[in-house]
Parts: structure tokens; sequence; C-alpha cells
């Protein structure tokens, strides 16, 4: 092991990082166990919610994937019903619904890249 004074601010910081670690964390909308999550997706998780470390997002490939496809699928969904001239109320509720879909679709998704499953 390393003698105390041979570690690094940044390595120290990191260490309490991953003693002090709560059970579950609450990241960008969702309860992740902690326990569940590989020691590096752990330590990301950590790092990112910590006000002493500026890291990214560990989730942000996946919500640009997810942004993107919103759009584009409420793109393609709105087109047929205004041409075919639905009611207003019908285009919100298939619109709501497709958004429904996919929110619940992309949770998942992001849960499985947290879990690495």
């Amino acid at each position: 092991m390393a003698h105390p004074e041979m570690i690094t601010p940044a390595a120290r910081a990191a260490r309490e990082l991953h003693e002090n670690a709560p059970p579950e964390l609450y990241v960008r909308g969702l309860r992740v166990e902690l326990a569940k999550c590989s020691p590096s997706m752990r330590m990301a998780l950590l790092r990112y919610t910590s006000p002493k470390f500026s890291d990214g997002d560990p989730l942000a490939d996946l919500e640009t994937f997810e942004e993107r496809t919103l759009a584009d699928a409420t793109a393609r969904l709105s087109c047929e019903p205004i041409a075919a001239r639905w009611d207003d109320d019908a285009i919100e509720d298939a619109l709501a619904s497709l958004r429904g879909h996919l929110e619940e679709h992309f949770t998942q998704r992001k849960y499985a890249a947290l879990y690495e499953r």
C-alpha cells in the first residue's frame, strides 16, 4: 500500500468517493443501486455526482441517441395523421403514447447500460 504522503490529491479524493459512497444515487431521474454497477460505472457515477470532479455524464451518448430517436419518431408519426387530417386530439394522443413508450424503452436501456446487462 502506498504511503499516505505519496497519494495525490486526486487519488485521495477518488478514494474518499469510493469509501463514502451511498447505497444508491439519483442520476438524471434514475434511482441507481450502486452495488449492481460494475466498479468502473460506479466510480463514473460517483465522480459525475461529486462537486469535486467535473467528469462527463456516463449516459450522455445514450441520451443523445434518445433525443434523436424521439425527434425522428415524432416526425414520422406526425406526418401521416396530419396528411390524413386527423383530429388534433387524436394526433396529440398518438404522440403522447409514442413519447411514453420511448421513455420507458430508454429508461430500460439506461439501466442496462448502468448495470452492464
